[in-house]
């Protein structure tokens, strides 16, 4: 059984990223698709799912042993889950509600439940650059072509540089596209990157020097994720990576514990890497970094403008909120301006207070309850592990960044998942003796 358990885990780490999948229900409103309104399955979930199931077989049949549960963040992620699912009940659209409370629910489950030593934390980590490699890859293509072609099996739209709707960023020679990889936002597909950038680092100071042919792996890997991070011109992953890596380093000096010597090889790629783009496309870098061009400032207005209907939308329902995902569609029917089309409503770009419109004070502070209790366990079971500790502080925080900056983390069925399963690498990364010394 342990067998099976593994490879199941290792194929869901490695479907993960993608974003294939099978629609149950696609919604249009005026002649443009409602993105938060899609319901479908994807092959990462049915693995999961048949993930599950075998794991309830082999300890029913087999009486094979499950992790031991932590009752606190059992009964906090219940009351949570249980609140989300509620939701539905005074909402607009009560399948996206009971959809999202089942995305997070399956990754709950999976965070809970997983035996010990299934998949290794380096295996994990390798299997994961693959996925990042690959999206980055597809990434390069993209900027260097300036086109993204519609791709069915790997559920790639088709992006135009002159639509309202891409990302694009403008400088004197026009606009630009902003690479997607197979993500369905450049933002989405940088947060991905930097934390498997981040996990690969810490896979990498791990491994032996004598271990040449995966620590060459693990370079190449975060090397294409690092080429994939700058031409995604994510802002908010650029900010979550460099906060991370001065977490690690400050870290690491307070437990003596050295990390620029360790590190210098990665570190010297990134440097290379950002500078040779820097020179290729001074421009784009000025603009998306400093320059306050139109399209910038059109960006940040809308970020306000979603904050103004968080506020709104917070005020008529303070206490158990609007509905699990259903921001969107409340905003979009409450709008007195005919012009704009439903794909111009977006989710405010920050999970908690997200998480405060949709599910309100009630649901904010279960969600922030089931968050510290999480952490706090993987930070004490970290603690006597200097490096260990460092990364995961770093992948907190990071992860703290992005959901401070964006939402996808909360809004999607890979952020969720992919949530969960950073959390999971780490509460299992010292349960067991490793392949390599601490």
């Amino acid at each position: 059984m342990k067998k099976a358990f593994s490879f199941l885990f290792a194929l869901y780490i490695l479907l993960l990223p993608w974003q294939s999948i099978y629609l149950f229900r696609e919604i249009s409103i005026d002649g443009e698709k409602w993105h938060y309104g899609t319901i479908g399955i994807y092959p990462s979930t049915i693995i999961a799912l048949i993930l599950i199931g075998t794991l309830i077989i082999g300890k029913i049949i087999h009486k094979i042993p499950l992790t031991k549960i932590d009752h606190p963040t059992l009964f906090i992620g219940i009351f949570f889950i249980g609140f989300s699912a509620l939701s539905s009940f005074w909402t607009h659209d009560q399948s996206i509600a009971l959809y999202n409370t089942a995305i997070f629910l399956l990754g709950f489950l999976l965070y809970l439940f997983l035996p010990r030593g299934v998949v290794s934390f380096k295996t994990a980590t390798i299997l994961l650059l693959i996925g990042a490699s690959l999206h980055s890859l597809i990434a390069l293509t993209q900027f260097l072509t300036q086109s993204i072609d519609p791709q069915t099996l790997l559920n790639i739209s088709a992006h135009l540089s002159e639509s309202g709707a891409t990302a694009t960023i403008t400088d004197t020679t026009g606009r630009w596209l902003r690479a997607y990889g197979g993500m369905t936002h450049p933002n989405i597909l940088g947060g991905f990157l930097i934390l498997s950038t981040l996990l690969g680092m810490h896979a990498y100071i791990q491994t032996q020097k004598s271990h040449a042919t995966t620590r060459t792996a693990l370079l190449i890997g975060m090397s294409l994720c690092f080429i994939g991070l700058v031409i995604t011109f994510s802002r908010s992953a650029w900010i979550a990576f460099i906060i991370g890596l001065i977490i690690t380093a400050i870290l690491l000096w307070h437990r003596r514990q050295s990390f620029f010597n360790k590190i210098q090889i990665p570190l010297i790629a990134f440097m290379s890497i950002a500078l040779l783009f820097l020179i290729s496309f001074p421009d784009l870098f000025f603009t998306r970094s400093i320059e306050n061009t139109s399209l910038e400032h059109n960006s940040l207005s809308d970020r306000a403008l979603y904050i103004d209907h968080a506020k709104h939308l917070v005020r008529n329902a303070p206490l158990i909120g609007v509905g699990y995902g259903n921001m969107t569609i409340i905003s979009y029917e409450e709008s007195i301006d005919p012009l704009k089309q439903i794909w111009q409503y977006q989710p405010v770009h920050n999970v908690f207070l997200l998480i405060l419109t949709e599910l309100g004070i009630i649901g904010f502070i279960l969600f922030i309850a089931l968050l510290s209790v999480v952490m706090h366990k993987i930070w004490k079971i970290s603690e006597n592990h200097p490096r260990t500790h460092a990364f995961f502080a770093s992948i907190c925080i990071a992860l703290l960044t992005l959901a401070l900056l964006d939402h996808w983390l909360i809004t999607t069925h890979f952020g969720v998942l992919f949530f969960w399963l950073l959390m999971t690498l780490y509460k299992n990364i010292h349960t067991l003796k490793l392949s390599y010394e601490e």
